[in-house]
């Protein structure tokens, strides 16, 4: 899960036969929702859930978004 924007990167994971999911926390990027930061944790939770994701790799350098 890549949780920054270098594009790049995110094909590249791909190529080596990963699945990459991109996300655009709320708050952050394009989104217009705002979040209480204590909060972020919960909003990855949900979505790994709702993607039925297994193994997770959690890509986010600091103030990410």
């Amino acid at each position: 899960m890549l949780c920054y924007r270098i594009f790049s990167l995110w094909t590249r994971v791909a190529t080596w036969g990963c699945r990459a999911v991109a996300i655009d926390s709320p708050g952050k990027g394009k989104t217009t929702d705002t979040i209480d930061y204590s909060l972020n944790a919960d909003f990855l939770a949900a979505l790994i859930a709702t993607l039925n994701l297994e193994k997770v790799v959690i890509v986010s350098p600091s103030m990410s978004g």
